[in-house]
């Protein structure tokens, strides 16, 4: 029997497999979830079932604790992410990312989202609500992202007030937000000069049409509101004014927040259970109020919340302090209401009770770390950063449909949609006898066939002591070249240092062109550091070769620009090349003051430069100051006349890396549109301060944009945003002490997470993103756009740079912890350089 169903199995596909592995958990959790209970008769006297739930894990109580493993998704690996809940793009700690909710007396699984696609395969879901269910919406995009990348299917949400519909192909599953305030209709309150005022007149007694309109076609369906009625807000029933919040009208009663809310809650679920267009087995849920925490204000008027950890217990407002709990348990009422007088199973009622779990999370809001150019410059302590612990309701919204729904059926192929009239019947008469087998017998027998299929492989190996190459196509595993090419795509980006006892393929001495601020052999220091290369994880890097750089940029010029890193990395480059070939330099001493280095490949007509510029746009000293000091810094404004007059030397290159960062580590004032908006790092009253990370996101935004608009450039120009990379100075910096005396890489345990440098790079390669997404959009724009992430790389390389090992620079007795000796772990840049290079571009053809 066993060998009969193992055939059966290996002709299933893998989605085949995978919806069996599913349907047997599933199984398990329904048959231990929740039990039948019997519904007394109907009017009509026909007995009603319903299966209630009866959850073993009460998820709305328990606390917050410790979680080392930190979110499923960052905020570099969810594509979808918005700036204004992107926390820590614009420089929040982030302590508030390594907490998990832990259930009184139970756990609550960590979300899964293959097994949320594979549960809601076929579905439509949405989220209907204000701004917060927006928010919820965009976390579940995230979670989900890391599984399917999604498509944006329809928006006309242009001041993010309307719908958002996305979709995940390949599970046929549809996720929307559909912005509704109140739930219920509302108009604008006219002031005496005809003007809107910010007060709305709710009908509490007529749903708004806006998510109405739309329920017939969903299947799972997420309510939220509260947030919109803490203003004055006047309420209606049946076409005439019944109340008021926070009026001063002598004729109409007060009747207070939780009652307004309750009462649209109330008419939005009889409408629901009403609608005789909806699918039968529509899963209507309303997730609880969650509150802002403000302090000392509210969002205009001072008000922040910078908390660094999730409050206990005891500073949370109790239940008879905070109106929160009030709306609570006028949601919570209102569902247990239209559980027991809805008279048909076509609708289910449920509540996602997060109250509680997020009255403690002060820790987990925005405050002034997003984009405020929309805002005002106002702290958000209402919204939530994503990730966060907004992704707890996506959590317990798994966790409920996991015990509501059934899985998705297995999807036949389409060969075996339609069979003949004997081979049909054939089918009906198995699956009877199928489903007479009891449901512990038949969920058991599943799992022991699906066990036996799955141990296949492991039994190959024990017979045959290596896994034949029958068994991955027997079971249906990719084997294609095409797909075996994406499964061993290199992420060079991560992953580890190690031993080489090859050390360099160059020298201090064979390099003919190394400077001596960077030559650190000639000035004593040990030469330990050499002997390391960098190991990606799950593959290889491989050794540079002058020779297949030199054959893949025949013909082509490449500029560094940026500031004195962009430079190394140029030297550097140089001195791998000049193993090949001896390089000609093209502008000799004049370089250094005109901020442009230039030198030539003669036999493979090669050009190499560095442009010079501090921040890419326009820069000068604050008046009275000199270069070593701060500057103001033009956003809005590019540079092309400063250092090297970068972007006039764009038309004639075929390859551009850019980068930057370092010389925002001073007090330097931002300006856009002629006028000084904020700064960084200053400690003046009285202006914005922006985390660093923000600045170089806006520098790289500008430099970005520009290329991709150059009408004088090549088609093909390919540039590589290169990210930031750290100095290493300890107890110190350049003038006051600091030095850098490791002799070998730091270990994993010894670089902080919560270093500034992390943000400049999620702000960097955010940017590059950007620009791929608006230039494949638009379909213009000149060349593509790549990235060398160096950064995860170079935060272990203290031990890389000169120290005191190097040419005094003006007789100045400064460590140098920024920039890198000659040969050393920079040339790992041109490894990667020279992999993307051969990526985007095959090597030219040899001359005939």
């Amino acid at each position: 029997m066993v060998v009969i169903y193992v055939k059966f199995l290996l002709k299933m596909t893998n989605n085949d497999r995978m919806a069996m592995l599913d349907y047997v958990d599933d199984m398990d959790h329904m048959h231990t979830g929740y039990a039948d209970k019997e519904i007394e008769a109907t009017d009509s006297g026909v007995a009603q079932k319903r299966v209630e739930d009866n959850y073993q894990c009460d998820t709305s109580t328990g606390r917050w604790v410790r979680e080392p493993s930190g979110p499923v998704y960052t905020n570099l690996t969810c594509p979808t992410l918005p700036d204004s809940k992107n926390c820590q793009k614009y420089g929040k700690d982030p302590d508030h990312l390594y907490w998990r909710w832990q259930p009184d007396g139970c756990d609550l699984p960590r979300s899964s989202p293959e097994r949320f696609l594979s549960t809601v395969r076929g579905k439509r879901l949405a989220f209907l609500g204000d701004s917060l269910a927006r928010n919820q919406m965009e976390s579940l995009l995230c979670l989900l992202s890391q599984a399917e990348t999604p498509t944006k299917a329809f928006t006309d949400d242009a001041d993010e007030d309307g719908v958002q519909e996305w979709r995940f192909p390949a599970h046929g599953f549809t996720l929307m937000a559909i912005t509704t305030r109140f739930l219920a209709r509302a108009d604008t309150v006219l002031g005496a000069d005809g003007n809107p005022t910010a007060s709305f007149d709710i009908h509490l007694d007529a749903p708004d049409p806006v998510w109405a309109s739309r329920l017939p076609e969903l299947d799972y369906a997420v309510f939220s509101t509260g947030n919109w009625f803490f203003r004055t807000n006047y309420f209606s029933e049946g076409g005439r004014r019944v109340g008021c919040s926070g009026c001063n009208d002598a004729d109409l009663d007060d009747i207070g927040v939780a009652h307004a809310v309750r009462r649209v809650v109330r008419a939005a679920l009889e409408a629901t259970a009403r609608c005789r267009d909806c699918k039968r087995g529509l899963v209507a849920f309303v997730r609880t109020y969650t509150p802002s925490h403000f302090e000392h204000g509210s969002w205009f008027d001072g008000g922040y919340c910078n908390r660094t950890r999730p409050l206990e217990e005891s500073e949370a407002p109790s239940w008879d302090q905070s109106v929160g709990w009030e709306l609570r348990r006028a949601q919570i009422e209102e569902v247990t209401t239209a559980r027991k007088t809805t008279t048909t199973a076509r609708t289910r009622f449920e509540v996602l009770d997060v109250t509680k779990a997020m009255m403690l999370r002060a820790d987990g809001h925005p405050g002034w770390h997003y984009d405020k150019r929309s805002s005002g410059n106002a702290n958000d302590c209402l919204h939530w950063c994503l990730p966060g612990p907004v992704d707890l309701w996506n959590d317990v919204l798994l966790y409920k449909i996991a015990h509501i729904s059934p899985p998705a059926p297995i999807q036949s192929s389409p060969a075996s949609r339609q069979l003949p009239p004997a081979a049909a019947d054939e089918t009906a008469r198995r699956a009877n006898v199928f489903e007479a087998i009891p449901l512990v017998a038949r969920k058991n027998a599943l799992a022991l066939i699906v066990t036996c299929v799955l141990a296949l492989p492991a039994l190959a190996i024990l017979v045959l002591g290596a896994v034949p190459s029958a068994v991955p196509s027997m079971l249906g595993w990719r084997t294609t070249a095409s797909t075996m090419a994406v499964e061993e795509e290199c992420d060079v980006s991560r992953g580890r240092w190690v031993r080489d006892p090859r050390g360099p393929i160059y020298t201090n001495v064979t390099c003919p062109t190394v400077a001596d601020y960077v030559n650190c052999q000639k000035f004593g220091k040990d030469p330990g550091y050499l002997y390391w290369r960098w190991q990606p994880d799950g593959c290889d890097l491989p050794r540079f070769s002058p020779a297949k750089f030199l054959a893949a940029v025949r013909g082509k010029r490449l500029a560094f620009i940026g500031d004195s890193l962009a430079r190394n990395h140029m030297e550097s480059l140089l001195c791998l090349l000049s193993q090949a070939e001896t390089p000609t330099d093209m502008q000799g001493a004049g370089a250094y003051a005109a901020g442009f280095w230039r030198w030539h490949f003669p036999e493979h007509e090669f050009t190499l430069m560095a442009v010079w510029t501090e921040f890419f746009v326009h820069a000068v000293t604050v008046a009275g100051g000199n270069r070593t000091g701060p500057f103001d810094i033009h956003l809005d404004r590019l540079d092309p006349d400063g250092g090297g007059g970068w972007t006039r030397r764009l038309p004639e290159l075929d390859y551009a890396v850019i980068s930057g960062g370092n010389w925002f580590f001073r007090s330097n004032y931002l300006w856009e549109r002629g006028r000084r908006f904020g700064c960084v790092g200053c400690v003046d009253p009285g202006i914005a301060h922006f985390p660093i990370s923000y600045a170089v996101g806006r520098v790289a935004h500008a430099a970005l944009d520009a290329i991709a608009a150059c009408r004088g450039c090549k088609r093909g120009l390919v540039t590589f945003l290169r990210t930031y990379t750290p100095d290493h100075f300890e107890n110190g910096s350049w003038f006051s002490g600091g030095y850098c005396n490791r002799t070998r890489p730091l270990e994993a345990a010894e670089v902080r997470s919560d270093s500034v440098a992390w943000e400049l790079r999620a702000a960097q390669i955010e940017e590059v993103r950007r620009v791929r997404e608006k230039t494949a959009a638009s379909g213009g724009g000149r060349g593509r756009f790549g990235l060398l992430d160096v950064t995860p790389a170079m935060m272990t390389r203290a031990d890389g740079h000169p120290g005191e090992h190097h040419h005094r620079w003006k007789g100045k007795n400064a460590n140098d912890c920024l920039h890198l000796c000659l040969p050393g772990p920079i040339d790992t840049w041109s490894e990667m350089l020279l992999r993307r290079i051969v990526e985007f571009s095959p090597p030219s053809a040899p001359p005939q």
